[in-house]
């Protein structure tokens, strides 16, 4: 049963939380004929804040929140999280990790990652190996 805060609402679900106490966004992978693409909520975040990097094998997405009030006031109801964000996925064979592309839309991560010319063609059945830490 979810539990009930003082305003008589259940609680949604937390983000998942790694070990290190940081949070990971909620993420979609696509593929398409020539490329890969990872979408990531970050709801108030720039891009500026947010670093996505990769080896070549695997993909990192990193930054962090903070509360923007801030100040004061005794909080009531917290479910956005807050602090540092960590999201690892492992980027399939085929993908040329090191010429990805980013940018931030409407709250919405976008990581375009394209595929070597020799793996530009669908390959059904494919999945990204998701590491949450």
């Amino acid at each position: 049963m979810p539990a009930i805060t003082g305003v008589d609402e259940p609680l949604l679900p937390l983000a998942p939380v790694g070990r290190f106490g940081q949070w990971s966004p909620a993420i979609d992978v696509r593929e398409l004929p020539d490329q890969f693409i990872v979408l990531a909520d970050l709801p108030g975040l720039k891009r500026d804040e947010v670093d996505v990097t990769s080896d070549g094998t695997m993909l990192t997405i990193a930054g962090a929140r903070h509360d923007r009030l801030r100040a004061g006031g005794v909080p009531l109801r917290l479910e956005r999280p807050t602090g540092k964000l960590l999201r690892t996925l492992r980027l399939p064979d085929g993908c040329d990790g090191t010429k990805l592309s980013a940018q931030i839309r409407d709250g919405v991560l976008e990581v375009y990652i394209p595929k070597t010319a020799r793996n530009s063609t669908s390959d059904e059945g494919r999945e990204l190996a998701c590491a949450r830490r």
